[in-house]
């Protein structure tokens, strides 16, 4: 029992020693050797997820999307409780322009994963829309509603926001309505019914739903109010 304890402290040792090395090698800027580095590191410690982790990143800063996506689903398996190797998946696979849409299986696992937690879905669905995948993001928010995720405002508001982005001030202006009946003490669906308002050209509907908001305490991102 003594000598399995020693191997299993002594592996780890030997992981945490290569991770270190390899966070330093990195720090001093990108270079070919970190990933035949990691594959050496990921021989001795084939079970580490942190490492699988690190190995993805590096596949990412080398402009190598599908291995990178493939470390961090080795990571997920390994230590699901890693959040953001979720999300890096995702990110890899829309920046691969993969072929075989192997993105759709990533938001399914993220779905199922985060069924509880509306704000990390809501961060896979920002994910789409900065890759400008529309259509998906769209479809993706619609389905959380359709299968009654928790949180449903936050995906009304998702949709108006989205609706904003195409200038469907219409469509922007009925979800976000839905957004703010179902959580009225959010500012955020107050601030951006000012901005629908505003760009269908009433000022001053817009600027009391402007001012609806801010007494809420809503803040632009950058910090200062409107």
């Amino acid at each position: 029992m003594r000598v399995l304890l020693l191997i299993l402290l002594l592996s780890k040792a030997l992981a945490s020693s290569c991770l270190s090395e390899l966070l330093k090698i990195r720090d001093q800027g990108f270079s070919s050797m970190l990933i035949e580095k990691s594959r050496e590191c990921l021989k001795n410690e084939p079970n580490s997820a942190p490492l699988h982790r690190l190995r993805g990143l590096i596949f990412m800063e080398a402009n190598q999307p599908l291995a990178a996506a493939a470390a961090f689903r080795h990571a997920q398996e390994l230590d699901p409780s890693i959040e953001d190797v979720w999300f890096y998946e995702l990110v890899a696979y829309l920046q691969a322009k993969d072929p075989l849409k192997r993105h759709r299986h990533s938001i399914k696992r993220i779905k199922t994963r985060f069924s509880k937690r509306p704000e990390l879905l809501a961060e896979a669905g920002n994910i789409l829309i900065q890759a400008k995948e529309m259509a998906t993001a769209f479809e993706f928010f619609k389905g959380l509603l359709e299968e009654n995720y928790p949180e449903p405002w936050l995906y009304h508001l998702k949709l108006g926001q989205m609706y904003c982005l195409i200038k469907s001030w219409d469509e922007a202006l009925q979800q976000l309505v839905l957004a703010q009946k179902l959580n009225p003490k959010s500012p955020i669906p107050y601030h951006w019914l000012g901005k629908v308002w505003e760009s269908k050209g009433d000022k001053d509907y817009a600027q009391a739903f402007y001012e609806d908001a801010r007494n809420m305490g809503y803040t632009e991102p950058n910090g200062n109010a409107r």
